[in-house]
């Protein structure tokens, strides 16, 4: 938890926030400590989403991509932190700054 105090034209204002902010996560943090990032992930492993730390509207077009919590992908290639992943069907493309919002489990293979 962090206190901010805002002091404009004399007016204080106290805000309290949790990070990571929960509106913003969706997951059940059951697997966290043993989550990585997606970024992180070699080529050819089988993962399972965890959480995506993200607002609404990432987790809307994520959704809508089959990225979602308790989905299972396949990491088909990479290029730097972005990633291909096989999901749902179609094989989806994540830009590096989106795959390091994904935090995924290894699954054996």
């Amino acid at each position: 938890m962090v206190a901010i105090e805002n002091d404009l034209q004399g007016q204080s204002r106290q805000m309290t926030l949790a990070f990571p902010p929960t509106s913003l996560v969706e997951g059940d943090g059951a697997a966290d400590a043993a989550a990585l990032p997606l970024a992180e992930v070699p080529v050819g492993a089988r993962v399972r989403v965890t959480a995506v730390l993200g607002g609404k509207h990432l987790l809307r077009r994520l959704g809508d991509l089959g990225v979602r919590v308790g989905a299972e992908m396949a990491v088909i290639n990479r290029r730097g932190d972005g990633v291909l992943v096989r999901a749902r069907g179609p094989v989806v493309a994540l830009g590096g700054g989106v795959a390091r919002k994904v935090l995924v489990l290894r699954l054996e293979a």
